[in-house]
């Protein structure tokens, strides 16, 4: 057994370690988290407005687009993470890309040409009017009449873009496909009525290569304007046309 002034001796030595390690431990532990706060700073930087010149510019840019005409449109400009550079000229907005229609969230660019810089700003748009639905069941074929219709206002910013929005344009339409009371009238199940009917005479234009001619004839099928039709001439040949206006078929021979 070794003596107690060596045990002593060894006691201070391990305590002393301990301390060492549990110093070390600590700074280790400071460090890290001198770390996370400085990382948790950058990525939590305050946002900027734009100057308001700027925003005024971007809204002004969105409600003039041509399919915002006659509707009500609310433009949210979103907030940049970074103070602008100075630009010498009034600086450029555009869209970020061609917008067929600039309604719900799209972006645009605001750039300087000299200096060049460029930023580019998130903007919500929702838009509101009228769109038609059905006051009542309509079966496929039904020529529409204003009692069959109604133009209610709403939120249409998610809305296709084909959607009737007046009575007055589809009035005497018709139907390609049934439609429920209450849904909403998209244009493309919407054909014109025809203009000429199976039965009725109707005139028939010849084009040719020089020469010209006309004559008349019987509509074996009904056609609206720029449909083709058959029509039976009065030697009961019958020729395929196309319907230029009332009651008028043009036929064209190579």
């Amino acid at each position: 057994m070794g003596s107690p002034g060596k045990f002593l001796i060894y006691l201070a030595i391990g305590l002393a370690g301990l301390m060492l390690l549990s110093q070390i431990a600590q700074a280790q532990r400071a460090l890290e988290a001198s770390r996370y706060e400085q990382g948790s700073g950058s990525a939590a930087a305050p946002e900027e407005d734009l100057p308001a010149e700027i925003v005024e510019r971007i809204i002004k840019m969105v409600r003039s687009h041509p399919s915002l005409s006659g509707l009500k449109a609310e433009v949210r400009v979103g907030r940049i993470r970074q103070r602008l550079a100075d630009c010498p000229a009034a600086p450029e907005v555009a869209f970020a890309a061609p917008k067929a229609r600039p309604w719900g969230s799209f972006s645009v660019v605001v750039r300087c040409a000299k200096p060049f810089w460029g930023v580019t700003v998130s903007v919500q748009t929702r838009v509101f009017g009228p769109q038609v639905v059905a006051k009542r069941y309509l079966a496929q074929g039904t020529r529409l009449k204003a009692e069959d219709l109604e133009a209610v206002s709403t939120d249409i910013t998610r809305t296709p873009a084909d959607l009737a929005r007046s009575v007055e344009e589809v009035q005497g339409k018709i139907l390609s496909q049934p439609l429920a009371q209450g849904a909403t009238l998209a244009l493309n199940i919407l054909r014109e009525p025809s203009v000429i009917k199976v039965g009725e005479g109707v005139r028939v234009q010849i084009q040719g290569k020089g020469f010209q001619a006309s004559g008349e004839g019987v509509a074996v099928t009904a056609g609206t304007i720029g449909d083709s039709i058959r029509v039976r001439m009065p030697d009961g040949q019958q020729v395929s046309g196309r319907v230029i206006r009332h009651g008028v078929v043009e036929v064209v021979i190579n």
